[in-house]
């Protein structure tokens, strides 16, 4: 045997992808890459040669896409929120870029979700949102939704905190600080009256809604020495113990600090509501509270304190804020500032894994496992995007995931759910508990024709048998409509009126795009007889809902105009009929008497 090497055996291996992402140390998880590849589409084509075969039959397909943000000059995306989800449907997304936060639908039906279905390129598209919010030509830094999704907060450049409905894009009031620096961060709290928000003056403030004097905070809270880029808000529910009573703002700064501070200390206290003060090293951006298992059981009801996770420059800390320990430090894979942090979780055969995402100005997502007893995070897999990445968030359902970046870019992401294959089946199961459903409001000889057709040959599931069957009301009726078919709006109108608040939820939280072609049918079939007597409750309902938008949108001026004028144009035809009712009545009594 010879100890001798050729001169490429000797020479080191230039790096790629699989150095990258899963040949360090501790990071090669070829599960873990394959898991967000067919989940949503992430790193499937640059995994140092490992090719993502979908499980077509397990998993349908993700969907993703590339988009512009609303602002027109591509204006970095300082910030991507999602919304509750209106009565179980889609999550509504809002964008803040340049003066202006769009407001995406992600329901199918949606721009958003047409150019999500049909996207075939990777280039950017032009997806036009459903509503803008403005901002009075001054940058949007922030923004936040209210617990209910009927209220969203905007912070601006001017020093503005800005309260619009979500909805019909009214802005209902406008806080200012007498500072006039920009806003960077806000927080709603659970009452939804209160709006906590910090920025380049340092400064927490808390304002009220109810407030009659909007310049001026509620409370105050001072003490870091430069700008406050982040908050977070604990709010315990419950609980006898001394932490349960407790309401707590986290507010990390780029002085390094990260302060706590007592929501319910006195006014005449501010100056000491600060309960500690914690150093993390670096410019703090991003902080995020997780839970801490059930199992934890210490005194004092301690397992109740989540977990404080602050992000700063290239390390992530995880704190116990109330006693200010270190609990860990992780240096991350980053090579540049992190900007974002999310989680993610995880469920696998009943089994529930949690993730953290951390994304940088160095365009790449490092996914991280958290030990929720331990607290402890661990690097396991990699993904590189094309842009620095400024934001990131999941809905709450963990089935969509969207990016912003610097270059005014938003990316999309979503899971497709199921299979055909396994929609079929289910399909199959439930197909005639469900037609029935929609049989009612048509003909005898047409419900005749179609159970022998469906005796025949099985017919697919309209879109909105489905979204009934998920219990997603306002969805149903945007379907029907959309189905053009009078007979299946008033069926489905039938059905929400037999469910409890179903029709009150379906008609609800609407704008004028969604206003618009309810009120058109009801102009046009309200007067039909089979229609009329469904239609006059619905449209008494929306009489009481959206009175209030009187006057502020002329199209639906004119639809509640025209409705009235049909309304009052059969109470005059009833009239009519009554009395010619009435002389045949009269007629019938006298010949009879003559008789």
């Amino acid at each position: 045997m010879t100890s001798f090497k050729s001169t490429s055996d000797l020479q080191i291996k230039r790096a790629n992808a699989s150095s990258i992402t899963l040949g360090l140390e501790g990071t090669g998880d070829e599960t873990e890459a394959r898991f967000w590849a067919q989940r949503f589409r992430l790193g499937a084509n640059s995994i140092s040669g490992l090719k993502i075969a979908y499980q077509k039959k397990k998993y349908g397909y993700p969907r993703s896409v590339l988009f512009q943000g609303p602002s027109s000059n591509n204006a970095i995306v300082q910030q991507v929120v999602f919304g509750p989800p209106a009565f179980g449907g889609s999550p509504p997304l809002a964008v803040v870029s340049g003066p202006r936060v769009g407001l995406y639908n992600t329901s199918g039906t949606s721009p958003l979700g047409r150019a999500l279905r049909n996207n075939d390129k990777e280039d950017a598209l032009e997806v036009s949102c459903d509503r803008q919010i403005g901002t009075g030509g001054h940058p949007a830094l922030c923004a936040g939704y209210r617990a209910d999704g009927r209220l969203l907060a905007v912070g601006t450049d001017a020093g503005h905190v800005r309260v619009a409905d979500a909805t019909s894009r009214a802005t209902l009031t406008t806080f200012e600080c007498k500072s006039k620096l920009p806003i960077r961060t806000l927080q709603w709290l659970r009452n939804g009256k209160q709006v906590v928000a910090a920025g380049d003056d340092g400064m927490i403030r808390l304002w009220n809604l109810d407030s009659l004097e909007k310049k001026a905070a509620t409370r105050t809270w001072t003490g870091h020495g430069d700008s406050v880029r982040c908050l977070a808000v604990w709010q315990p529910r419950g609980g006898s113990s001394d932490q349960s009573k407790q309401e707590i703002v986290l507010s990390g700064s780029y002085d390094h600090t990260i302060r706590v501070w007592n929501l319910l200390a006195e006014k005449e206290e501010e100056h000491h509501a600060c309960l500690g003060m914690m150093n993390h090293g670096a410019p703090v951006e991003v902080l995020l509270l997780m839970p801490k298992s059930s199992s934890t059981t210490t005194a004092e009801g301690e397992s109740m304190i989540p977990w404080l996770l602050s992000a700063g420059g290239t390390e992530i800390k995880v704190w116990n804020f109330l006693t200010g320990q270190c609990h860990a430090t992780i240096e991350t894979r980053h090579s540049k500032t992190i900007t974002a942090m999310t989680c993610f979780r995880k469920v696998i055969q009943d089994q529930i894994d949690w993730r953290i995402l951390t994304a940088g100005l160095d365009g790449l997502i490092r996914i991280h496992t958290w030990s929720p007893e331990k607290g402890i995070l661990k690097h396991i897999h990699g993904l590189r995007t094309r842009e620095p990445i400024t934001s990131l968030a999941f809905d709450d359902s963990y089935l969509r995931l969207i990016v912003g970046t610097t270059a005014g870019t938003v990316l999309f992401k979503q899971q497709d759910g199921f299979s055909k294959e396994l929609a079929n089946k289910k399909r199959i199961a439930s197909e005639q508990s469900s037609t029935a459903i929609f049989m009612r409001g048509q003909d005898v000889q047409a419900q005749v024709d179609d159970i022998l057709v469906a005796e025949s040959k099985r017919r697919k599931l309209r879109e909105f048998d489905k979204a009934l069957r998920q219990f997603r009301y306002g969805d149903a009726l945007d379907e029907s409509l959309n189905s053009r078919h009078p007979h299946a709006v008033l069926a489905v109108l039938e059905e929400l009126g037999r469910r409890d608040r179903g029709l009150d939820i379906a008609l609800s939280n609407r704008d004028e795009e969604t206003l618009e072609p309810l009120l058109k049918y009801l102009v046009r079939y309200i007067a039909l007889p089979k229609y009329t007597s469904v239609l006059i409750g619905v449209t008494y309902r929306l009489c009481d809902m959206y009175s209030g938008i009187i006057g502020q949108s002329e199209l639906l001026d004119e639809l509640f105009g025209r409705l009235k004028g049909c309304l009052r144009q059969e109470i005059i035809v009833q009239k009519k009929l009554l009395r010619i009712s009435g002389m045949i009545d009269a007629i019938i009594v006298v010949q009879q008497r003559g008789k």
